[in-house]
């Protein structure tokens, strides 16, 4: 009895010590963010904590339960509170705010013009090293590094992503979307869950084919075991992204690598996942090594172009001082394939149904699809991608109202930098996040117009005209930072375009895609189903539909064709 009750009285105090250091963290930040003299909003808790990472859902839910915590609310502790918000606290509290935190105080800006001002100075707005460590699982890479570590890396894997690799992803999409519309077109309904899932399916073969020039089926495609493997590398690839937890990659990795007997049972399969991507980045690194020194021609790939880019980096004149390391060749395949598996499955999986319940939408996209392909007479990518600026109009609105990445984290480091903040130069102080929030950027009425809140992609046409006769513009004065901005932009953002583009135009030609309709239900009524289950979302390490099961689509052959 004695034992338990020092053992209480231990953790008690442990406790005690730890909430009154988090108090005192927390009086030390709001002091430096008085200096700032912008509006300051005081919370406990931050999604860049990792104490709150690990436990915060589980304190929500039950501060829910008891009701200590108002789920309506802006919850400014989550990572995804801006895509609720929008422009909300923005319009009361002005451009920029602070968020004050034990952890850090990260200050919340919607202004274009110091958003550029960020994008431009990379070397001074910097990626904050602890957060951005959880893309380093397999190594530094192109999203990760500072200084000039980010041009080293630039260097090499810029060549990746060329206009003969596009063709590949053109081509690639086209087949799969192909068979996604046979096996719709079977069925009776696709649920939103089955709709996410078929997009994400369709990211990843297009990736094992533009990036490592494997093709798959539709059907049977990554999920299929290569002789000596454990699992797919699609399986284990996706076992690893969703697996990524703000601040805890490191441990989590880390521990993958211990022997299986000090594996807990629930971090056995990411254990196994973790090898397992591993040594098939190590094996198609070394294949594509091998095909150099057999003098074997490149390929349009991605792997064959970054290897023979690094290779030929060792032999220039400052030899292997700017060439990537082997872990490091790893991490931004890695992260290619993260990127592109996420984001571009995403943006499908919303605009897809966002077609069926906006039939003019649809229909208007699908006007210059048929029209384009008409006139050109083939389905070369180089032809007929610049023409559909109807269906990339598509894709900007859907990314503006579904944004992936919901704000840009920037870092001052150990030093305090200059930034204009509501007009006024401002001194950020050192080791202080100040993010760019993507959502208040796409949503200030002030630059979009009254009808922000509309989705209309047309707003991305520059002049209204024949259909495969008008031109893409970004509208006056509006910034969109789907794929970041400025020198550090995502260097990925052609493959996803020419991806989303050619998937949209090819469903289009095939099908009709409609709401799906519950018994009884009038087209109407499903509209409205389909379109409040759409937008009606969650993000956490991504952004997914609440409840996928409830609502879905039909894709109808087309006979007017």
């Amino acid at each position: 009895m004695a034992f338990l009750l020092t053992t209480c009285c231990t953790l008690t105090a442990i406790a005690a010590l730890i909430f009154a250091n988090r108090l005192y963290a927390l009086y030390r930040n709001y002091l430096s963010a008085r200096s700032l003299n912008i509006p300051i909003i005081i919370r406990l808790e931050s999604w860049q904590d990792p104490i709150w990472m690990l436990f915060g859902p589980k304190v929500r839910s039950l501060l829910s339960r008891i009701g200590l915590w108002e789920s309506t609310a802006i919850d400014y502790t989550t990572i995804g509170w801006s895509q609720f918000d929008r422009f909300a606290s923005h319009a009361k509290h002005g451009s920029a705010f602070a968020l004050v935190t034990p952890f850090k105080t990260n200050i919340m800006i919607s202004d274009v013009d110091a958003a550029r001002e960020m994008f431009k100075n990379w070397r001074v707005w910097i990626k904050n090293p602890d957060l951005y460590g959880m893309f380093n699982a397999y190594g530094k890479n192109v999203n990760s590094v500072n200084g000039d570590d980010w041009p080293r890396h630039r260097k090499v894997t810029a060549p990746a992503f060329k206009e003969a690799n596009s063709r590949l992803v053109w081509k690639a999409t086209t087949k799969q979307v192909h068979s996604m519309v046979q096996k719709w077109m079977a069925e009776d309904e696709i649920t939103l869950r089955g709709l996410r899932g078929d997009t994400e399916k369709i990211a990843m073969h297009v990736l094992m084919s533009a990036a490592f020039g494997k093709e798959y089926d539709f059907d049977t495609g990554v999920k299929v075991v290569e002789p000596g493997r454990i699992v797919s590398f699609g399986e284990a690839m996706h076992t690893c992204i969703g697996s990524l937890s703000i601040m805890l990659v490191p441990v989590i990795f880390a521990a993958a690598k211990l022997p299986s007997v000090f594996i807990p049972s629930g971090l056995k399969r990411l254990q196994v996942a973790v090898q397992e991507v591993r040594r098939f980045l190590k094996d198609a690194v070394d294949a594509e090594l091998d095909a150099l020194r057999n003098g074997m021609a490149p390929k349009d790939n991605i792997i064959s172009t970054l290897v023979r880019a690094n290779e030929e980096e060792k032999n220039g004149e400052q030899g292997k001082r700017l060439a990537l390391t082997d872990d490091e060749l790893y991490g931004n395949l890695f992260i290619f394939n993260m990127a592109g598996h996420e984001t571009t499955s995403s943006s499908l999986s919303y605009a897809i149904p966002l077609l069926a319940t906006y039939p003019d939408i649809q229909n208007w996209v699908r006007a210059e699809v048929d029209a384009v392909f008409a006139d050109i007479g083939t389905e070369d990518y180089s032809e007929i991608f610049p023409l559909l600026v109807r269906t990339l109009a598509l894709m900007y609105e859907t990314q503006r109202f579904f944004s992936a990445i919901p704000m840009h984290p920037k870092y001052t480091g150990d030093r305090p930098q200059v930034l204009k903040l509501n007009g006024t130069e401002t001194v950020i102080p050192p080791e202080t996040f100040v993010s760019i929030n993507y959502n208040a950027v796409h949503f200030d009425p002030a630059v979009w117009g009254s009808d922000v809140d509309e989705f209309r992609p047309s707003r991305w046409i520059k002049s209204a005209g024949q259909p495969g006769k008008e031109q893409f513009a970004t509208p006056d004065g509006a910034e969109f930072v789907g794929w970041s901005s400025g020198p550090r932009a995502c260097p990925g953002k052609r493959f996803s375009q020419v991806e989303f583009v050619a998937a949209i135009a090819r469903l289009l030609r095939e099908c009709d895609v409609q709401p799906a309709r519950a018994k009884g239900e009038s087209m109407v009524q499903a509209i409205e189903r389909l379109r409040f289950k759409t937008f009606d979302v969650e993000h956490f390490i991504s952004l997914k539909v609440k409840d996928p099961d409830t609502a879905g689509i039909v894709c109808v052959k087309r006979t007017n064709v």
